[in-house]
């Protein structure tokens, strides 16, 4: 029969030489803000905390072509950040130990408390909107999907929410409430003290 042909030959392995800072010029320069937040927790994830402190002081103040200021992240990108990777991604990075450099690690450290700090703002600012809560009540009674998302938010929101919940609960037509009622039922804890408030109040 027919000889089989000749195996091809391994593939050469890596220059060892080559593993260090070689391969990240492969990497696409980080241009928007979740670009930095994924570089930076890449260099975490393999150890080059070093790199990733780099990442995190760039991603607060990101270099910007033909001498144009630094652009800083805007309260959107924040809010994204933090819906797609939850608080406690960000409050990791107070764990991290950054350089043995002292210097370089106060910055790190600084930079990490900014970024929280910025997150926590944008979420806070976000949260204490009157419009965008009453805009989640309303949704309680709009489709499946708006629903979810307005129970979602409101959940957030806390005991913040109450108020609002129980003015809708007072004007809604009778068709509108029971989705009213499951809200308050579903939303934690910490909103039980001011709703317990109101129905000690003479409110009707």
């Amino acid at each position: 029969g027919k000889a089989p042909a000749p195996a091809p030959p391994p593939a050469a392995a890596p220059d060892e030489g080559a593993k260090g800072e070689d391969y990240r010029q492969f990497f696409k320069k980080p241009q928007t803000t979740e670009d930095y937040w994924l570089a930076l927790r890449y260099e975490i994830e393999v150890g080059r905390f070093d790199l990733a402190a780099g990442l995190l002081h760039s991603m607060l103040a990101q270099p910007q072509p033909d001498n144009m200021p630094p652009k800083k992240p805007t309260e959107g990108e924040l809010l994204a950040l933090e819906e797609k990777y939850g608080m406690a991604a960000f409050l990791e990075l107070r764990n991290v130990d950054w350089s043995k450099d002292p210097k370089a690690e106060e910055q790190a450290k600084k930079d990490a408390d900014d970024l929280i700090q910025q997150i926590r703002d944008a979420v806070n600012k976000k949260l204490n909107d009157p419009a965008k809560i009453q805009l989640y009540v309303k949704n309680l009674n709009g489709d499946p999907e708006e629903h979810d998302f307005a129970l979602k938010e409101l959940y957030r929101g806390g005991a913040r929410v109450v108020p609002y919940l129980l003015d809708a609960l007072r004007s809604a037509p009778p068709e509108d409430r029971p989705s009213i009622l499951d809200a308050l039922r579903r939303l934690g804890s910490e909103t039980l003290p001011p709703l317990y408030a109101a129905l000690d109040s003479d409110i009707p």
